[in-house]
């Protein structure tokens, strides 16, 4: 069988999805505030104030893959949710949950709010442009004449779209803020994070700076997109081999 090596790949918004249930998997080691029911299609993880749920579909091709959603209290009305496509790399998905599960583990309900929402609770629009201020890149900002305010990386390989339109409905649970990466003229080939309205702001960052702020992630071979290549970085993960060497 072929060697398939580990490699180090930079940007990480542009690596592929990576493994899914891993990356859950790796999540969850040692979290026992989170309650994991399995199905054969997919996994449901809740957390036990029973106030914020996650369901990671194993077999959506088209759907999202993640989807995390949050509700007012136990039983009640669904407040917000933030969904991945099939093609975003699993470290965005993790990076929210883990921002999710530091605010859940305060131990008080002030505490958990500042640290979901911010000390200044400014709204994620002012929030997502302070963070693509803060990369000192020259992104872009356009718009349209539906309300959509876009934000795009220097070279066109990632974005955010805030869409003016659903963005002060009340009770709106259409995606008002999408995080996204791809290549140039593979509009449908980009992944995709959306996040409804009342998403807490500070997961919306949190998405938004593993385009804004990228890192290398980790990838077999194998698993990074071809069409993506040209515009990446790649070196192997280096490891210890046994000596080899024959004894003289």
């Amino acid at each position: 069988m072929a060697h398939d090596p580990i490699m180090e790949v930079y940007p990480g918004y542009l690596a592929g999805p990576g493994g899914a249930a891993q990356s859950l998997s790796d999540f969850l080691a040692g979290r026992n505030d989170w309650n994991i029911h399995h199905s054969t299609s997919s996994t449901a993880v809740i957390h036990e104030k029973a106030t914020t749920l996650l369901e990671l579909d194993h077999s959506s091709s088209a759907g999202p893959r993640w989807t995390l959603a949050g509700y007012r209290t136990p039983n009640g009305r669904l407040d917000w949710t933030a969904t991945f496509c099939p093609r975003t790399p699993a470290e965005v998905p993790t990076a929210v949950l883990r921002r999710l599960a530091y605010a859940l583990s305060q131990p008080t309900d002030a505490k958990r709010d500042r640290q979901l929402w911010g000390s200044t609770n400014t709204g994620p629009e002012k929030a997502i442009e302070h963070e693509v201020d803060f990369t000192g890149d020259q992104w872009r900002r356009g718009g349209d004449l539906t309300g959509l305010l876009m934000y795009t990386s220097p070279h066109a390989t990632a974005g955010i779209n805030i869409d003016g339109l659903h963005a002060n409905r009340p009770l709106d649970l259409d995606p008002v803020f999408t995080v996204w990466g791809g290549i140039p003229g593979r509009e449908h080939e980009r992944w995709r994070a959306r996040f409804t309205r009342w998403t807490p702001t500070v997961l919306i960052t949190e998405a938004v700076r593993t385009v804004t702020r990228p890192a290398a992630y980790r990838r077999l071979s194998s698993q990074i997109p071809m069409a993506h290549r040209a515009r990446l970085f790649t070196s192997p993960l280096h490891r210890p081999h046994p000596e080899t060497t024959r004894a003289r």
